[in-house]
């Protein structure tokens, strides 16, 4: 936490009790209205569990902003920070020591075949399963009407750069993770698929977004609505 605040990082930055810049934010928008709209796009976003959250090669990347924009509808921008390499890896250290956190092993089930999973999770990262598609971006595939606040990062190649472990916490109760988040908490398993397997419907979607080239499918045109939910022939279509 010392070297956050050492740093700054904290000025703007959200992290435990930390509100960084959001208050300021909230309180130019209160006075000049014509901002309102864009006030998301004026904080960055929050710290908590950083360490856990990213790969060590990509926090270094987004300390050193070496890598590309995450969040392009920010109107905010972090310094570039001329580090040298002993005080790059002091913070890189301290992120990932401070947030060291006990998550429990994400479960994978190896006898589920890769066409299995990619079949599942093409399914479910859709509006027809947790609705991913909704917020974030996915192989160059936008959301079509996410509002800014709502706004994510493309999820593409995400097992490059974020640790299963903490993704598989995330999905299930990001709020605990950082509170007001708009995610929600995914602890219900989508009907008719992986046999309603929290898990494994999990494990398919980590499975999918780790794919080279792989892009969600369009949204189907024709919505079958079942009284139960339940994908199966003795049910008749309503």
């Amino acid at each position: 936490m010392e070297v956050l605040r050492a740093n700054r990082c904290l000025s703007c930055h959200p992290r435990g009790t930390t509100r960084g810049i959001e208050l300021t934010a909230l309180s130019v928008a209160n006075e000049h209205r014509r901002l309102a709209p864009v006030v998301a796009a004026l904080i960055p976003p929050s710290l908590n569990r950083t360490g856990d959250k990213l790969r060590r090669d990509t926090l270094r990347q987004a300390i050193r902003r070496d890598g590309p924009r995450r969040r392009p509808w920010l109107k905010v921008r972090m310094p570039e920070y001329r580090f040298e390499d002993d005080e790059l890896r002091s913070l890189t250290d301290s992120l990932l020591r401070t947030d060291e956190f006990p998550y429990h092993s994400a479960a994978t089930d190896d006898s589920l075949d890769s066409a299995t999973l990619e079949h599942a999770g093409a399914r479910l990262v859709t509006a027809s399963g947790f609705g991913c598609t909704s917020c974030h971006a996915i192989g160059g595939i936008e959301p079509p009407d996410a509002p800014l606040n709502a706004r994510a990062p493309d999820l593409a190649g995400l097992g490059q750069r974020v640790n299963r472990d903490w993704f598989d916490a995330w999905v299930r109760n990001a709020s605990r993770i950082v509170p007001r988040i708009e995610m929600p908490s995914i602890t219900v398993a989508v009907p008719g698929v992986l046999d309603q397997n929290l898990d494994h419907q999990l494990q398919a979607v980590w499975h999918v977004l780790n794919q080279p080239e792989f892009r969600p499918p369009k949204p189907n045109p024709i919505r079958v609505v079942r009284r139960s939910g339940e994908d199966t022939a003795a049910e008749t279509a309503v």
